[in-house]
This record gives structure tokens, sequence and C-alpha cells, in this order.
């Protein structure tokens, strides 16, 4: 392992992985403020908050905008760490070292971003859906029926989505069948139970109607 000769070769490496973490860091505040800054002016808040995630993210004590620019900035940070340590293993000849950096770079946080790009999207994707299902004029008079297939189908496309965000991100998702498949089975018999609930009860209150009149 050839190491730096001088003190002057040290002083550069550590001098050129402070520049870029200095730089990555204003670079991460920058992108953040233009993110938040630029969903703000195209009204984004009141907009996602019509969605089940955006309502979510208000809850948690955020504006939408205000989230999507702190989890930018900090994507950037945590990519600024990793680039600035990979910049002084790779002048110090660190090859191993080098290698895992970079797949963290490259494999980890390029992962988080498809991934959570993936989420976001597919979020409010199924939340339209799911909302169209209750709007539609045509299934309105069978709402109390239909509300429970509704919030079933957005359980089960909120899952399906995850997963497929995760192996976009680059993660192994094969383990997450064997404990898929028992809460799905547990939601599908939760919705059965509520849905006969709900028409044994409207059969009796029909009946109840009936003897009265």
């Amino acid at each position: 392992m050839a190491l730096p000769s001088s003190l002057y070769d040290s002083l550069i490496v550590i001098a050129i992985s402070i520049v870029i973490f200095v730089v990555g860091i204003l670079i991460g505040k920058a992108l953040g403020w233009a993110t938040r800054n630029l969903l703000e002016k195209v009204g984004i808040n009141d907009w996602i908050e019509r969605f089940a995630i955006g309502r979510a993210i208000a809850k948690s004590g955020f504006k939408p905008s205000d989230f999507f620019g702190r989890v930018t900035s900090w994507i950037v940070y945590a990519s600024t760490v990793v680039l600035s340590l990979y910049s002084t293993t790779s002048f110090l000849n660190l090859v191993e070292a080098s290698f895992i950096l970079k797949e963290i770079l490259v494999v980890y946080i390029g992962g988080f971003v498809k991934a959570f790009v993936v989420i976001i999207i597919g979020f409010l994707l199924v939340d339209s859906f799911v909302g169209y299902l209750y709007k539609a004029p045509e299934i309105e008079s069978e709402l109390e029926f239909i509300g429970p297939v509704a919030e079933y189908l957005r359980i089960l496309l909120y899952i399906v989505t995850v997963v497929f965000a995760l192996e976009q991100g680059g993660i192994e998702v094969a383990f997450l069948s064997s404990m898929l498949i028992p809460i799905m089975w547990g939601i599908t018999i939760m919705m059965v139970i509520i849905i006969l609930s709900r028409s044994i009860s409207k059969h009796f209150r029909k009946e109840g109607n009936g003897e009265k009149s």
C-alpha cells in the first residue's frame, strides 16, 4: 500500500477533502432552499395535502415544500461526506475503502433517491386512483361497501409500490415475500369480515324498516 511520501502530499489530500466537504454543504443548503422555494411558488403545499401522503407529511410538523427541501439537502450532505472520504482514500490508495465508499454512494445513496422518488410518485398515483373510486357517481350509492374495498386496494397498492421502489433502489426484496403473504391474508380476511358485517347490518335495517312501514 503506497502512502503519500511527504507531509506536503498529506496536506493536499486533507485540503481537497475539506474543500469537497465545504462546497458540498453549501450546495446542499442552496439546493434545499431552491427546492423549498420552487415548490412553494408552484403551490405544491395545497395540492399535495389533498392526498394521504401530503396529509401525513403535514401531521409530522412539516410543510411538504419544507420536507422535500430538507430531504434534498440531506441527500447532498450524505453524498458530500462520502465523496470527501472517497477522495481521501483514493489519494491514499486505500483500494478497499475506496470501493466501499463508492458502493455506498452509488448503490445506497443512489438507491435511496430512486426508491424515494418512486414511492412519492407511486403513492400519489394510488391516492388519485382510490380518490376516483370514492368520487365515481356510479358507486356513490354503494359507498358503504366500496369504502373497505378502496382502503384495501390502497394498502395493497402501497405495499406493491414500496416493494417495487426497493427493487428499483437495488435492494433485495425476495425475503419480504414470506413476511407479506400472512399480512395480506390478514388484511383480506379483515376486509371480508367488514363487508359481511355491513351487508348483514344493512339487511336487518331494511327488514326493520319494512316491518315499521
